[in-house]
């Protein structure tokens, strides 16, 4: 998973989930992710926040979204994000919890 840029407004930030397996990976769409399965964690002034919880797209009414081997999908979230943040320069990541319990997490970025 790739972090691939904030938004100018700074709400809304976009990463590309690609599968490098060889079989399907799967995880579940929802406007309102389970708790845990989707979540952004920054250290922000020394200290780990963690910004989980956003609705993200694609949101398919809580339907299990497939990515084809070698199929790359974008993904935007909205965390909950204090006004300021762009100003931070925080070093960032995100976790994806897929179907079965693996985790994925992107690289550090700074937003």
């Amino acid at each position: 998973m790739e972090y691939a840029g904030t938004s100018q407004s700074g709400d809304t930030v976009v990463f590309t989930l690609a599968n490098g397996t060889t079989q399907a990976i799967y995880f579940r769409g929802s406007p309102d992710p389970a708790p845990g399965k989707l979540k952004m964690s920054c250290d922000l002034a020394k200290e780990a926040v963690v910004y989980g919880q956003g609705a993200f797209e694609p949101a398919l009414n809580d339907k299990i979204i497939e990515v084809k081997p070698s199929e790359r999908l974008q993904l935007k979230m909205w965390p909950s994000l204090p006004p300021d943040f762009k100003n931070h320069k925080s070093r960032c990541h995100l976790d994806l919890t897929l179907e079965g319990g693996t985790v994925v997490e992107s690289r550090e970025f700074v937003p």
